[in-house]
């Protein structure tokens, strides 16, 4: 199943800790449903990682900010427009954050600063996943020709940077604009064409 997500229907909510702007793109609730996106930003909003299975989003980052402190929750970061980032956890840890359509993965429920390098704003798709039930991995795609994407997951989300492109699978066909994303369920190849990149974030039941 391929479902079409286009950029006009991501819905804009605060982060879970007010100092930023996100839009919510796709949220799995646990008991496997797709959340409504009304449903989806009261469960952003709290972010315990009790609410969600999974949870796919877009930020925006002004400038030098505290990071949302969630649950028992995992995030695979992903910078898509800006100059760079520093993750700083504190006591000496950090994650510098130099390109763009770079995945870095990491835990939610410690405390983070983001410094801004450069000028600002910078944007980050966010990918996350309840701990212990759901993991995520993330490619960003240059897509030359038809460029075969592997799904040996249980779903999968999508988002177009930097051109449009469309995927394809079993007779099903989505065209995806720039900034347009797609849901994907079941394993099996697909056929992605087109020109920029194609963000892929994996998403595979790790418990019942």
């Amino acid at each position: 199943m391929l479902r079409h997500i286009p950029k006009r229907s991501f819905v804009e909510g605060r982060w879970r800790n007010g100092l930023g702007v996100s839009w919510n793109i796709a949220t799995q609730c646990v008991a496997g449903e797709i959340a409504t996106q009304s449903v989806a930003g009261d469960i952003a909003s709290r972010g315990d990682g009790e609410d969600f299975d999974w949870r796919f989003a877009l930020a925006r980052i002004d400038g030098d900010v505290d990071f949302s402190v969630y649950g028992p929750v995992d995030r695979v970061f992903t910078m898509v427009a800006g100059e760079g980032l520093t993750l700083d956890f504190g006591a000496g840890k950090v994650i510098e954050v130099d390109a763009v359509n770079v995945p870095h993965a990491y835990a939610c429920d410690v405390p983070l600063h983001c410094r801004v390098k450069g000028r600002g704003p910078a944007l980050a798709l966010n990918l996350f996943t309840a701990r212990g039930r759901w993991k995520a991995e993330v490619d960003v795609v240059a897509l030359k020709g038809g460029t075969e994407v592997p799904l040996s997951c249980n779903a999968a989300v999508m988002l177009a940077l930097e051109g449009d492109c469309e995927i394809s699978r079993s007779g099903e066909r989505l065209h995806l604009r720039e900034g347009d994303a797609a849901e994907v369920r079941g394993q099996g190849e697909l056929v992605a064409s087109g020109g920029g990149y194609l963000y892929v974030g994996r998403l595979t039941l790790m418990s019942a």
